[in-house]
C-alpha cells in the first residue's frame, strides 16, 4: 500500500512559518512478514525518514526499525522549555515485542538514540541520548471496545496513561 500527501502551505502562524509539505509511505506485506518505510519534508527543511520490520509467529509479533527525524523543536531538559531557535536532531534504532492470548495483549517497544544534537544558527551541541522505553497492555471488551494501561519512559520522564477506547 502506498500513501501520499502535499499541503500546498501549513498556516503554522505560532512559529512564522508557511511551508509545503510532502509525506510518503508505503507498506509492504507477505504472509507473517509486515514491512514499512514512511517519509516527510517540509520546504526550506531537511527531511526526515523511517523503515521497519514486524514478524507475525502464532501469538507472537517481533518489530525494528531505524528512524532519522532532523527538524524537531529542542527543550531544554532542565526546564522543559522550548529553546528559541534551536532545531534538534536525532537517528536511532527501535526493537519491540507483543504477546496476545484471547482478547489480552501485552507489549514492549524500546529505542535508542544513536545521535542526538541540536543546532541553534551554525553551532552545533550534544546532546546526552536516551533509551526510551513503552510498556503497554490491552484487554478488548469487544470487537471495538478495549481498556488499556501504559508506561513511558521519554528522556528523564516517566508518563502513564489508562483509559478506554472505542472505535466508531
Amino acid at each position: 500500500m502506498l500513501e501520499a500527501a502535499y499541503v500546498p502551505k501549513d498556516n503554522d502562524l505560532l512559529n512564522g512559518a508557511n511551508r509545503s509539505k510532502v509525506d510518503l509511505g508505503a507498506t509492504y506485506r507477505t504472509g507473517p512478514l509486515t514491512m514499512g518505510a514512511a517519509y516527510n519534508k517540509a520546504s526550506d527543511q531537511k527531511a526526515n525518514f523511517a523503515f521497519g520490520a514486524k514478524y507475525q509467529y502464532q501469538n507472537l509479533a517481533f518489530s525494528g526499525g531505524y528512524f532519522q527525524s532532523r527538524n524537531g523543536r529542542y527543550y531544554d531538559p532542565s526546564t522543559l522549555l522550548s529553546v528559541a531557535n534551536a532545531i534538534f536532531s536525532s537517528s536511532g534504532i527501535t526493537v519491540g515485542a507483543k504477546a496476545t492470548w484471547n482478547q489480552f495483549s501485552a507489549g514492549i517497544d524500546i529505542a535508542r538514540e544513536t545521535k542526538a544534537e541540536y543546532t541553534i544558527g551554525n553551532a552545533r551541541f550534544e546532546r546526552k541520548k536516551y533509551t526510551n522505553a513503552t510498556i503497554n497492555g490491552t484487554y478488548a471488551l469487544s470487537k471495538r471496545t478495549q481498556t488499556y494501561i501504559n508506561y513511558m519512559r521519554e528522556g528523564t520522564l516517566n508518563n502513564y496513561g489508562i483509559g478506554v477506547t472505542h472505535s466508531f
